[in-house]
This record gives structure tokens, sequence and C-alpha cells, in this order.
């Protein structure tokens, strides 16, 4: 029995020992690894097969080894083989190896140039390979031309980046259209582009936004930009630099092909949708501007259901159903006497109540009104505007005070409730006459007009009920004080423009924003005050009007129609209060 429980002691004393050791060694494999900076390096190529710019190649792959791990992002996208192939080639991983495998035999006495792009990265962090690129000639000889230049936005002249820029061997205008790209690359961030390796021969040049990334100018919402020539690809000179021979950078530089992008204005007229902008408020939109509206309606519901009136670029139709539709009506849509659609318009179950109300009684004010909303900052050289959610159907003007403060007051005697008298004062006003009048034909923003003066307090009353909608709302009182403001809030901007070109030119003044806050249109050099400015960064924008149709023009790739020449002042326009800035623009 003792030696019975001298194994079983031990035997438990072993099972305590193997225990303690499993949770040491457990806790020791759970515990944080620590140490090591974090891999903010890309990968890089180690090594070539065959090497990199080999020339007399035959083989059917080529073999690139990294310093590391990577994976592979979407290569048939992201890996540029130039000239094209007619067949992508397969990608292929192997340990720290990049495999592309022809499928084709490749051009006889050829220059193909690999550029990986963003295709490899490293698998622990996602550092994108820098830009590498591979170089090999199936002949005895290398390519060594290029060509180089800049992409830009043809209306506000921004840089556009990822754009993809193709040349073609054949001269035939439609070769966007029907054919692949021979060579193509896309630009940076700053819009710049290069090809290297290029024969000896004039392009085709072509920029498209490859909306769905066929190479081809084949969809009517695809950005194009072309060349007026036919470039010849060129040998870049060599110059001495601290007696090292470097490629002379500033020959690329003034040999750099401008190129604008556009997009073609389809001249298709299309009924694109109807939005609802706030209860029976609608937006008719459509692809380009037109002339003539209308809504047929498919059941009888009476003259005149619904107000309608266009925009400013007459591309998008405003309508206001009245308040006799009280049911679910189908209506034609039609614009320049042509019928694009049918729509439906259904009033919710509450507008449905509201319809049926009639004219409001004086205990009916607060349930029932509509408000106006005042737009004025006390802008010296600005309108003021009011401006309504719904159209007026009813208004007496005449009710429309707009008043002056005057210095002076006025005193006057109270008495309180002991008959004891006390003086106060009380601000005193002139009535003025403004201009008053609706300038849209729906009757929804009232101007008021009046050549206010400066550092001065202004009142704009009016009783409420004084404004009667379509829909049977009325506005409550409106009270509205504001001050203008004085000559030293604001700055000036004087600006000489000297014109090289006879076209007619529009010049405009573009805020922050890009809004344009004044624009004019000059044939001749002439010299433009801006005052009454607010403070702040502003920019001159020319067109070059070519057609004198008071208006920016987009371009037609088969017409060969350029988009029209806009040109930016080359520095922003800072004013500041009470400071005047002179400036002359040469416009070439």
């Amino acid at each position: 029995m003792r030696y019975h429980k001298k194994i079983s002691a031990c035997l438990l004393s072993l099972a305590f020992t193997v225990i303690a050791c499993v949770l040491v060694f457990s806790c020791a494999s759970h515990a944080t690894l620590t140490g090591g900076d974090k891999d903010i390096q890309p990968p890089f190529i180690l090594a070539t097969k065959p090497e990199n710019y080999t020339k007399n190649f035959k083989g059917k792959e080529i073999k690139l080894r990294f310093n590391e791990y990577f994976s592979l992002a979407s290569p048939i996208e992201n890996i540029i083989i130039t000239p094209s192939l007619n067949e992508n080639p397969d990608y292929y991983i192997k340990g720290k190896s990049l495999i592309i495998k022809f499928k084709e035999k490749l051009d006889s006495n050829t220059t193909y140039t690999i550029i990986l792009a963003e295709a490899v990265k490293d698998i622990t962090e996602g550092n994108m390979l820098l830009s590498d690129k591979f170089v090999f000639s199936t002949g005895n000889a290398m390519d060594s031309c290029m060509l180089a230049g800049v992409l830009k936005d043809a209306y506000t002249m921004e840089p556009k980046s990822k754009i993809a820029i193709m040349l073609y061997e054949s001269t035939n205008d439609s070769a966007p259209i029907i054919e692949r790209p021979v060579y193509y690359t896309y630009t940076d961030s700053k819009g710049n582009f290069e090809f290297h390796h290029l024969p000896k021969r004039s392009f085709l040049i072509f920029a498209l936004k490859d909306n769905n990334f066929n190479k081809q100018f084949d969809l009517p919402d695809e950005e194009i930009a072309f060349y007026d020539a036919f470039p010849t690809s060129y040998e870049v000179p060599m110059i001495l630099v601290d007696s090292v021979e470097v490629i002379d950078k500033e020959f690329i530089d003034s040999n750099k092909i401008e190129l604008f992008l556009f997009m073609e204005k389809d001249t298709t007229l299309k009924f694109l949708r109807r939005t609802l902008v706030k209860d029976n408020y609608h937006h008719f939109i459509f692809s380009s501007p037109i002339d003539q509206f209308q809504l047929l309606p498919l059941q009888s519901i009476g003259n005149d259901a619904y107000l309608w009136r266009l925009n400013k670029t007459k591309d998008t139709v405003d309508v206001y159903f009245k308040d006799t539709i009280n049911e679910e009506i189908d209506f034609i849509v039609m614009a320049n006497d042509k019928v694009f659609d049918t729509v439906t318009f259904n009033p919710s179950a509450k507008k449905q109540a509201a319809f049926q109300r009639k004219r409001r009684d004086t205990t009916d004010v607060k349930r029932n009104t509509f408000n106006p909303t005042v737009l004025h900052q006390g802008e010296i050289n600005k309108r003021l505007l009011i401006t309504f959610d719904y159209p007026v159907k009813e208004v007496d003007l005449k009710q429309i005070q707009l008043l002056e403060l005057l210095k002076d007051k006025r005193q006057i005697v109270l008495k309180d409730t002991n008959d004891n008298d006390s003086i106060v004062e009380i601000d005193v006003y002139d009535t003025l006459s403004p201009i008053i009048y609706f300038e849209d034909s729906l009757y929804t923003n009232l101007v008021v007009d009046y050549q206010w003066k400066y550092n001065k307090n202004y009142r704009l009353f009016c009783n409420d009920s004084v404004f009667i909608s379509y829909f049977g709302t009325y506005n409550d009182t409106m009270d509205v004080m504001f001050k203008t403001k004085i000559p030293k809030d604001y700055g000036e901007f004087r600006i000489s423009y000297q014109l090289t070109i006879s076209d007619n030119h529009i010049v405009q003044l573009i805020n922050e924003k890009e809004e344009i806050i004044k624009e004019h249109t000059i044939n001749s050099d002439t010299t433009i005050i801006y005052e009454f400015l607010d403070a702040g960064k502003y920019k001159i924008r020319i067109i070059i009007d070519s057609n004198r149709n008071n208006k920016w023009d987009t371009g037609k790739y088969l017409e060969k129609q350029q988009p029209e020449k806009i040109i930016y002042f080359s520095k922003p326009i800072d004013i500041k209060p009470n400071w005047t800035i002179e400036e002359e623009f040469l416009v070439e």
C-alpha cells in the first residue's frame, strides 16, 4: 500500500509538471512579437532573363526576379506592353519571380517595352513597384526615339491624370474608333506623358478617358483629345553637366505636345429623367437645350394644370403642378414638337387633402403659409432678391415697403398707469421708391432694385397674406433689416487687356467657387475696372470665341474641330478691402 501510494504521488507530481510546462509553452506561443520597422520599401527587380535591353530576342517568355515576395494586381489592365499585342500574354508568379509568356509570335526588328505600372505590390504592406521597365528588341538594333507632352482639361486647363495617350501609325481619322493603338501609356499626376524607344516615325496621337478599357473611342461619354498634326518621334540630344553626359531636358520640354481633353456634345435631343424637387415641384431634364415644352394629360383635367419655365441653360424645365390635380394623372412629355416619354403625377394623401383646401381665412395663417427667402448681405452693387418655393399667383406689390433708417430720432410722450409722462425716442424711417418686379415667368423670384447708399440701414417690410401661391398658401409678416457696407469694405481690380487675336474674347471674372462674377465681350485692347469686389481670390478666364456665338464650344473629333481655346491669367488675383490692384494681360 505504501508503494502504491508512493507511485501515485509520483504520477501526480509528474502530471502537475507536464501541465505547468504546457501552460508555459502555451503562453509563450501566444506572445506578441515585437521589433522590426514597418516595411515601406516597394519591391524592385534584382535580375531579368533575358537581360534588360537584350537584342535579337527569339524567346517566348520574360522572367523578372524581385527582391521579395509580391502580389499581382490586374496585370492585363496595369501592365503596359508596346507595341500592342493581338493577344494578352499569360502572367505567372513563381516564388519571387514574374513570368510573362507570350501567346503569339512577336514582330521582327521591333523594340518592345514592358511597363509594370501599378501591377506589382509587396504582400506585406502593399507597397507599389516604382516605374521599372523592361526593354528588348527582336532585331539587332534598339529604337531610341521618343515623344512627350502634357494633357489638360480643355475648359479648366487643369492637368488630367491617368488618361490613356495612344499612338497610331495609321493616318486614318477613324483609327481611334476602329483600331487599337500601336503604342499607349498613361498621364501622370501632372498630366505629363512620355513615349520612349519609338521608331523614327510620324504618328496620329490621341487621348482617351477609356471608360470601357478597350482602347477605342466608342462611347458617347468618353472624353477625348487629339493633335492637329502628325508629330514625328525624335532623338533626344545629350549635353554635358559637370563633365557627365545627360539627357537634354530643356529640349524635351520645348518639344512637348499639348493636348486638350474634351467631351463631344451629343446633338441628339433626349429626355433624361424627371426629379422631384419638393412636393409638386419637378425638374424635367433633357440632354441638350430645348425651345418648346408641353405635358399632354391622358385624362381630362381641364386647362392650365401646370406651370413651367426653362432654366438659364434651357436643358431643364421647372414644372409646378397646380392644386387642381387631386388624383393620379398620366402625362405625355413633349419637347420641340417631339414625343419622348410618359410620366405619372401622383399626389400623396397629404397633398390630396391639401388640394381640397380653399382660400384660407385669417384664423388659418400658421397652418397654411409659405415663407419667402430674402437674399441680401448689404452688398452695394447687388439687387435684393426675394425667392419663393412655389409660384406666386396673387400679390399686391404696393404693400411691399423699403425703408431707410434716418439718423434723427423722434421723441414721443408716453403716459404710465399713474398718468405720469415719459419721453422716449423711436426710429424714424424714410419710405423709398424701389423698382419691384418678378424676373421669371413663374413668379418665384422677386427683385427689389434700388441704388443703395454706403453705410445705411435699410428695412424691408410687408404684412402677412400679401403673397398668395397657386396652392392657396400665404406668407407670414416679413420684416428684414440689413446694413450696406462702406467703401473700405471693398477691393478694386483694374486690368488692361492687349489682344493679339482678332476673334471675340469672352472675359470672365471668377471667384473661388468657380462662379462667374462679371462677364464682358471685348474685340480690341481695353481696360476693365471691377469695383465693389469682396475680399478673396479671383481668376480671369478668357474664351477665344472663334465662331462669335458668345459661349464656349466643345470640340468634334471627326470634324477635326478643336474645343475653343481658353486662356487663364497667369496668377490668382488676391482682392483685399480698401485696396486697388492693377494688372496687364497680353492675350496671345
